[in-house]
């Protein structure tokens, strides 16, 4: 992408499988967002990556929101890069 004409502000979606899900929710479960795997796509693109996005849609969403964005915020913080 560093060639590309338009700017572009990469955003890693902390749901496991985002939106290839046939559903509406990006996340099912708390265990779905993937510390490890996070952790992992932000050394494997050091400088690129800008921030983490997180749907709130879903059960897991209605049903645990304050757990999910606590989660999501903490993996912000530790990264230290933006949440929207």
């Amino acid at each position: 992408m560093p060639g590309a004409k338009t700017r572009l502000i990469p955003f890693v979606h902390v749901g496991s499988y985002a939106h290839t899900t046939p559903g509406l929710a990006d996340v099912n479960t708390l265990q779905e967002v993937d510390r490890k795997a996070i952790a992992a796509c932000i050394e494997a693109n050091p400088g690129f990556i800008k921030g983490f996005k997180l749907r709130m849609v879903g059960p897991v969403a209605q049903n645990q929101s304050r757990e999910l964005v606590t989660l999501v915020k903490e993996i912000s913080r530790e990264h230290k890069l933006p949440l929207m």
